[in-house]
């Protein structure tokens, strides 16, 4: 039998809604939507465990059994594991075990140091401390001023060809150097104007 791969959950952001941010350390929020269905198609695939930095593994594990209806453990911290390979049950951990993904409402896709920097500046719409002025031809204000008058927003902030404007945006974002290296562009930018669905 070929042994199955394991998938890596973030628990706040992505199951747990998290409106309010930290609060205390309470599960205070809903099940984010679509939550349920996707763990347990999942898991006829892979194993699965949550991760999360909350100290009381225990409530995390039972507040997500009573949303999904999927038998959830709490990870005991002595011994430590190595890795979660148990098909049935989802794991709730702190650690960050061994997988082929992880999803996080937080995460940058890693594929080289260039593109990461830029995505998290871009992401956090900061601007890139680099000390070099020469690394930077716009300021983040002018930029997106640019993408304003690129996407054709009128004055009642309307915009008559919306994959055309996109379109401009997804271009310019990834020409600007407002981060060192090169293309600043947002982490959830398209691939391509195939990628884009205007509605």
């Amino acid at each position: 039998m070929i042994p199955r791969r394991t998938i890596g959950v973030d628990f706040d952001g992505v199951c747990h809604t998290y409106s309010l941010g930290w609060n205390g350390g309470e599960i205070y929020g809903e099940l984010v939507p679509g939550t349920a269905h996707a763990l347990r198609m999942l898991m006829g695939t892979f194993t699965m465990f949550i991760h999360t930095a909350r100290s009381d593994l225990a409530a995390v594990a039972t507040w997500l059994e009573a949303k999904i209806g999927i038998p959830c453990v709490a990870d005991d911290p002595a011994p430590r594991r190595e890795f979660w390979d148990i098909t049935d049950v989802i794991l709730v951990s702190r650690n960050k075990y061994p997988a082929v993904a992880y999803v996080d409402d937080r995460g940058v896709r890693f594929v080289g140091w260039e593109q990461a920097l830029a995505d998290i500046y871009a992401y956090t719409l900061t601007p890139c401390p680099t000390g070099r002025a020469e690394a930077v031809d716009q300021d983040p204000a002018k930029v997106l001023q640019e993408i304003a008058t690129l996407a054709g927003v009128d004055d009642d902030n309307e915009v008559a060809d919306p994959r055309a404007a996109l379109i401009a945006v997804r271009d310019r974002l990834r020409n600007a150097k407002i981060c060192e290296g090169g293309g600043w562009r947002p982490v959830r930018s398209p691939r391509s104007a195939d990628d884009l669905e205007v509605k």
